[in-house]
């Protein structure tokens, strides 16, 4: 699993990837990870046999930001609590991620995001908005 802190990290988000260019960086991020799973597992050779094959499941990319709750414009004329439709009742529309890590200048994109949003409580004057993701595809720049 990949993890940043906030400072270490610049994510924009947009509804298509060319969107990703134009898109402001999104503020008061605390952290950021992703993991790419591969889902190897062991099943039985054959019968008689205590060898093993390894097989390829499903790659599951999922992964998981916390922000500070401001109403700064991030996806288009959107706040963020706005472009990742927690009230969406209908068929979510797919986001996508630039992570730029600052120290080094690598990219990652993540495509086709869909996720879940929840806003905390007020607790001392602080709002913390986190959104738990899983991404289609990855691609590295």
């Amino acid at each position: 699993m990949v993890k940043y802190k906030g400072h270490e990290v610049e994510i924009r988000m947009a509804t298509t990837e060319s969107g990703l260019g134009n898109a402001p960086a999104i503020p008061s991020v605390s952290s950021f990870e992703y993991d790419v799973e591969q889902n190897v597992e062991a099943t039985p050779k054959g019968m008689g046999s205590r060898q093993q094959e390894v097989k390829e499941g499903l790659i599951e990319i999922t992964g998981s930001l916390e922000k500070d709750y401001e109403e700064s414009l991030v996806c288009g004329t959107d706040p963020f609590y706005k472009a990742v439709q927690p009230d969406a009742t209908g068929a979510l529309t797919p986001l996508y991620f630039e992570v730029k890590n600052i120290t080094t200048g690598k990219k990652v994109i993540l495509k086709k995001v869909k996720g879940k949003y929840n806003c905390s409580e007020d607790v001392d004057g602080y709002v913390t908005e986190t959104y738990d993701w899983s991404a289609e595809e990855i691609a590295f720049a």
